[in-house]
């Protein structure tokens, strides 16, 4: 059955490859994800119904590949995919050089957003590439805090943009836009759920708190990872910046395709940029 969501997610969101319509394009990545909630929410009913004579979704973990070692990329491809697995209630642990990320989650949620992040981390590392090369950022600055002396303190100073500030600027950016449209549809999701389901027992915010919980239960009793991931800790040049405006339009008009592998030893997305 998962295979058959993945295939329908496919043959929708090909569509959107087809547009140059930005609105199109949003409306594709928004159904994709309503379709994902709307399918989670149906399995959990139908288990809620039938109880113990209907098989359960299987919980499990999963490697992902994420990218070559010491790709300044990674970081920002992981905070992707952790924009990507919350809208579909996937926990994770990540590799200390954040070169893969282990999975825990309902195997056709897994699925779903191995397909979505792939898709949208590649447009992302394109985008911001293409950005970078067009110099629109150039001439810029932000401001940075520098160490004094002991006596005086800090102080700030205004330094030009760089093309790797430009980049990382970007990529916040863009992930930030995707997931708020995530949390949208998934939210639009629930309401078009509930709107069909009266009962009481069926409401889907309840559901897939449930779910969550369960989820929560599996990782805490199987993850044994140790430490904690430091996260994203770019230069970036702020929010009103020519690359964090670039990053959000990017992230407005992404398009989905679930058609290409997830997590493939060839590194391609560590290998696409730096």
């Amino acid at each position: 059955m998962a295979s058959t969501i993945l295939e329908k997610v496919a043959a929708l969101l090909a569509k959107a490859e087809g547009t140059s319509n930005e609105v199109e394009a949003d409306a594709y990545l928004s159904k994709a994800q309503q379709l994902a909630t709307l399918y989670s929410l149906d399995l959990a009913e139908a288990q809620r119904v039938a109880g113990k004579k209907t098989r359960s979704p299987m919980l499990m973990q999963k490697r992902i590949h994420v990218g070559e070692e010491r790709k300044h990329v990674n970081k920002h491809l992981v905070e992707l995919f952790l924009a990507v697995g919350q809208a579909n209630d996937v926990r994770f642990t990540i590799a200390h050089n954040s070169t893969y990320v282990c999975a825990f989650g309902y195997e056709p949620d897994i699925e779903i957003s191995e397909a979505l992040w792939i898709s949208l981390a590649t447009q992302m590392c394109t985008s911001a590439a293409e950005h970078v090369k067009s110099g629109a950022w150039k001439g810029q600055t932000h401001t940075v805090r520098k160490n004094s002396n002991q006596r005086w303190g800090a102080y700030y100073e205004d330094i030009p943009v760089t093309a790797a500030v430009a980049k990382a600027t970007f990529y916040q950016a863009y992930i930030h836009k995707v997931a708020d449209r995530l949390t949208t549809a998934r939210r639009s999701a629930v309401k078009t759920y509930d709107a069909a389901h009266t009962d009481q027992d069926s409401n889907g915010a309840l559901v897939l708190v449930k779910k969550e919980e369960s989820v929560t239960a599996y990782y805490k009793k199987n993850n044994n990872a140790r430490g904690s991931w430091s996260g994203v800790r770019s230069r970036t040049a702020g929010r009103k910046s020519v690359s964090a405006a670039a990053g959000t339009k990017a992230g407005e008009r992404a398009k989905l395709s679930a058609t290409k592998s997830v997590g493939s030893k060839s590194g391609m997305l560590g290998k696409s940029s730096s």
